[in-house]
C-alpha cells in the first residue's frame, strides 16, 4: 500500500493525503507491506495526515521471496496522525516492522499489533533501533499492547510482549 502524496508536475500544491481509513484487509506476497510519504519530495505539496491503518493481516511479507529492504512499514518525508492499531504482519525474512526517516511524526500510534523483530525491528536513519528511533522520530507516541516476536523489551517502552519464536 502507497500513501504517497504527489504534486504532479508542479501544479498542485494543495494535494494531500488525509483522513484514510485502510481497515480489513489482506495484504500478501510482497517485499513490503506499507509506504507512507509525508510531503512531495519533488514538489510543494501538503503534509500526509489521519491514516489509519487497521485490523489488517499482512502476510508473506519477505524480502528473500520478494526483494526490497526488509521492513513492513516504511514512513518518510514527515506524514502526522498515523495509527496503526490491531494489525498482524507475518514477516519470515526481513530487516524489520518498521523504517522512518526525516523529519519527526507527531501523533504517531503503534498500539495492539503482532509483529516478528527480524534483525532490527523499528529503526530510523542515523539511530539505535528500538526506543533510540522512537523517541527520536515519534515523539510522544503510542507504543503498547504490541506482540513482539524476538523483541528484545529492553530495546521497547514497557507494556508490550515479547514472546521467544521458534525457527
Amino acid at each position: 500500500m502507497l500513501f504517497t502524496v504527489r504534486n504532479q508536475d508542479g501544479n498542485c500544491a494543495w494535494c494531500e493525503i488525509s483522513d484514510v481509513l485502510f481497515e480489513d484487509n489482506l495484504v500478501q506476497h510482497a517485499a513490503g507491506a506499507v509506504s507512507i510519504l509525508g510531503v512531495d519530495n519533488n514538489h510543494p505539496s501538503k503534509q500526509t495526515q489521519k491514516i489509519v491503518i487497521r485490523s489488517n493481516v499482512f502476510k508473506d511479507i519477505d524480502n528473500k521471496n520478494w526483494g526490497g529492504n526488509g521492513y513492513a512499514f516504511l514512513i518518510t518525508g514527515g506524514p502526522k496522525d498515523i495509527t496503526v492499531d490491531r494489525n498482524t504482519i507475518v514477516q519470515d525474512h526481513g530487516a524489520g516492522f518498521i523504517q522512518v526517516e526525516g523529519p519527526q511524526i507527531p501523533g504517531f500510534v503503534f498500539t495492539n499489533n503482532n509483529v516478528r523483530q527480524n534483525t532490527y525491528g523499528v529503526m530510523g536513519q542515523d539511530h539505535a533501533p528500538g526506543n533510540d528511533t522512537l523517541k527520536a522520530f515519534f515523539p510522544g507516541a503510542q507504543f503498547t499492547g504490541n506482540v513482539i516476536e524476538n523483541g528484545d523489551s529492553g530495546r521497547y517502552p514497557s507494556g508490550n510482549r515479547f514472546p521467544s519464536g521458534a525457527r
